[in-house]
């Protein structure tokens, strides 16, 4: 990344025009009451929620100044082209409770499970980006057990299908829960987001295709590898089974991605301590290895189940943490934060032949639980307007 850096932001009071139609949109400050709140205490729940997103994020340049902004004395980039928006988010954490409200809505349909209603609020703002990327915690379509509770979970195969409906094109997989039924679980999980059409990393059924997958999102190229600090119950079956936070190994692998004509490499990691809203001193000391490297152009993080800052090292953009997109965690169990999380929206452009983040923006979202149905809802309404990438 260089000395560039990039603004980082909610949505802006200003209009924004959807790609389908060119309508205007509401902006973030000029937010409205949806009206499925039933009451003042989810109302306060709500601004809570988005008021922690706010003190979290670190604004690492004013959202007045210009998108990219330079050390004294160096020249701006230049850049020209087309831009790509990508979209992020939090961890998908399956619970039974949330695959068992699936059956509910499967049963008005004649089908098993039917998890896409919980996506309906989210749909416009991730369908919106040029590429969506969820973090696919839990095992899916494992022989036997369709759901199964912590601290081995598992979830439906008709998860992935719903995520796919909802417009993410591909997830991270590497994480603590990756091998909670083995092997077995492992592969049925790949091959259910195969099934799916979501292409993923993290996770292997084959030497071959570990250590990162390269995405064509036209015009670039983007590489992307996605790391876990540890697996919890069995053992990797593979040394490539599952990748392991290893900071050389994830420099090698992504050299390699842009050995081969990666434009722009991701990493995603699964680390951190849970419900700590705070970096631990292990995850700053791995990200300013990787950071160092001109190989790897943004990080993006998951595991603590809350929101964790967005920063800039070494000039490259840092999301700690994006917290929880969809769960069965609440304050009862896990802390006030563990119903919470965000979707990073990343703007890149070309400058000078390479490939930058320009702008980042964040939308706060928060699992509306049990009588809500597990619906997944933004701060923001979108159920009319797509989100203001443009504006990106």
């Amino acid at each position: 990344m260089g000395s560039g850096a990039a603004v980082v932001r909610s949505w802006a009071d200003e209009p924004f025009r959807t790609p389908r139609d060119g309508r205007s949109g509401p902006s973030l400050c000029r937010l409205r009451v949806l009206p499925f709140w039933p009451g003042r205490k989810i109302l306060i729940r709500f601004f809570v929620a988005f008021a922690t997103l706010m003190v979290l994020v670190v604004i690492v340049s004013s959202p007045a100044s210009a998108e990219v902004t330079v050390a004294d004395g160096e020249p701006a980039p230049s850049f020209s082209g087309p831009s790509v928006a990508l979209l992020f988010t939090g961890d998908m954490l399956i619970h039974p409770r949330v695959s068992r409200k699936a059956a509910e809505y499967g049963r008005a349909g004649e089908a098993a499970y039917d998890f896409r209603p919980m996506f309906d609020q989210v749909r416009p703002l991730i369908e919106a980006a040029d590429f969506a990327v969820c973090h696919q915690e839990v095992q899916l379509g494992v022989p036997g057990r369709d759901v199964s509770p912590f601290p081995a979970l598992a979830a439906p195969a008709e998860f992935a299908d719903a995520v796919a409906d909802a417009g993410f094109d591909a997830c991270s997989t590497a994480s603590n829960h990756a091998t909670d039924h083995g092997d077995e679980g492992l592969r049925a999980t790949i091959a259910v987001l195969d099934e799916a059409g979501l292409e993923h990393t993290g996770t292997a059924a084959s030497e071959r295709d570990a250590g990162g997958i390269i995405y064509e999102v036209p015009p670039l190229r983007i590489g992307h590898a996605s790391y876990t600090y540890s697996v919890q119950m069995h053992g990797p079956a593979h040394e490539w089974s599952v990748n392991m936070i290893e900071p050389e190994e994830i420099l090698a692998d992504a050299a390699a991605l842009k050995a081969r004509g990666a434009d722009f490499v991701v990493i995603s990691l699964h680390w951190g301590q849970q419900y700590r809203v705070a970096p631990t001193d292990a995850q700053r000391s791995v990200a300013e290895t990787l950071t160092a490297s001109p190989d790897i152009d943004l990080i993006v993080g998951h595991h603590a189940h809350v929101l964790q800052p967005i920063e800039h090292i070494n000039g490259t953009p840092v999301i700690f943490g994006l917290g929880n997109f969809l769960s069965n965690q609440a304050p009862s169990c896990c802390g006030i934060n563990s119903g919470d999380g965000a979707a990073a929206l990343v703007r890149l452009r070309a400058a000078d032949g390479r490939w930058m983040v320009t702008a980042m923006r964040y939308v706060p979202t928060w699992v509306h639980r049990k009588s809500g149905g597990y619906i997944v809802w933004p701060t923001v309404d979108t159920t009319e307007t797509s989100a203001p990438l443009d504006h990106l």
